[in-house]
């Protein structure tokens, strides 16, 4: 009787589906029918090949349009130095080398500078070509054929700020050629940590929009122009994944150096459990922007900008696994790596075992 008693809960465990036993995590079934609304994605050429040409408007992490740049117009704070030349005897060239220097002096905070002899003239939103002619027409009366030379020698209106942990920082002057984001970086000297560790962060107005380095370096569109006021901050931030499941090793992943794709990352990650992972059950988890996802999909299952997407491998299938070679992981991804079915038969038949023999054991000791 007491034989029939176990193998009843036994019979009542398979019933259940042994959802009492303890797992990595979901099976690739549970994940496929999962109740929450989640956007499963079976991984096929053309998906991939979507993901790698995923429009700049919906990559979440493009800095903005570029800036205005430079501006050429003196401003208040900037310094300034002017020359007059003057022509002697009737010789222009000679006047070359009898030039006079204004010394070098600040834009008042009235947008003046003062010039010997004809006093305050305005600076302030001109450029230099027009603050010359001015001059000259007003020294005109008081000396023959006046040239003169407007030098804005530091444009401190132009800076930005440039600040973090992974650079120098200061403030980087914006000059013409020499006035988009890495110029700036370049200029305090460049970053103290591995490119594909550094995280770019620029500051416009109140708007703040956040890219890697390494983005920057390998896409022109993402140097972008600056504009006067901008705050650049550079971060060590390192790129994560975070892989679970039957993987070799769970946990917290940096990427490695460049691009780090699924394959890659499941190297990284001590590949699959021979005795555990389920082929068939490789899973990325990631939020998509919502535009992307709909655009590319058709609907989204829920609302909110992001959008809970799962992207299915089975390596089953020999092309699966060219496929995963050119599926590029993004920073906080999770990649999952389900039992198979028959891990969980195991565990039923190992408690199956671990009962009969405590059943056989407590039956001996009656009987004893």
């Amino acid at each position: 009787m007491r034989a029939l008693r176990i193998c009843s809960v036994l019979a009542l465990s398979i019933a259940a589906g042994c959802t009492a036993l303890p797992a990595s995590g979901p099976t690739t079934g549970a994940i496929l029918d999962a109740p929450t609304p989640l956007l499963v994605i079976e991984a096929e050429r053309e998906i991939i090949t979507a993901l790698a040409r995923r429009p700049a408007d919906f990559s979440g992490d493009l800095l903005e349009p570029n800036g205005i740049g430079a501006d050429l117009r003196i401003a208040v704070g900037d310094k300034v130095t002017v020359m007059v030349y003057e022509t002697l005897a009737g010789d222009p060239v000679t006047g070359l080398f009898n030039g006079s220097k204004v010394p070098e002096q600040i834009v008042s905070r009235e947008g003046l500078i003062f010039i010997p002899f004809i006093g305050r003239v305005k600076a302030e939103g001109r450029t230099r070509e027009a603050v010359a002619a001015e001059i000259a027409g007003r020294l005109g009366t008081k000396t023959l054929d006046p040239s003169v030379l407007v030098t804005v020698e530091k444009r401190l209106s132009n800076a930005v700020n440039v600040i973090g942990d992974a650079t120098e920082g200061g403030l980087a002057l914006l000059e013409p050629g020499s006035e988009r984001l890495l110029d700036a970086i370049s200029q305090m000297g460049g970053i103290t940590v591995p490119p594909h560790e550094a995280m770019v962060a620029l500051t416009r107005a109140d708007r703040t929009l956040r890219t890697p380095l390494s983005a920057i370096l390998g896409d022109p569109r993402r140097n972008v122009r600056l504009t006067p006021g901008d705050l650049v901050a550079v971060t060590h931030d390192p790129q994560t994944f975070v892989a679970a499941g039957a993987n070799g090793r769970n946990g917290l992943f940096p990427f490695r150096p460049g691009h780090t794709t699924l394959v890659e990352g499941l190297a990284l990650s001590g590949g699959l459990r021979d005795n555990q992972a389920d082929p068939s059950g490789i899973f990325l988890l990631r939020y998509e922007p919502r535009g992307f996802v709909i655009q590319l999909y058709g609907s989204a299952p829920v609302d909110g900008s992001e959008v809970p997407v799962v992207y299915r491998f089975n390596f089953r299938n020999p092309e699966q696994l060219f496929l995963a070679r050119r599926f590029m992981l993004r920073d906080d991804d999770i990649l999952f790596v389900s039992n198979a079915r028959s891990v969980q038969i195991q565990k039923f038949l190992d408690l199956f075992r671990t009962t009969i023999s405590s059943g056989q054991a407590a039956a001996s000791t009656g009987a004893f």
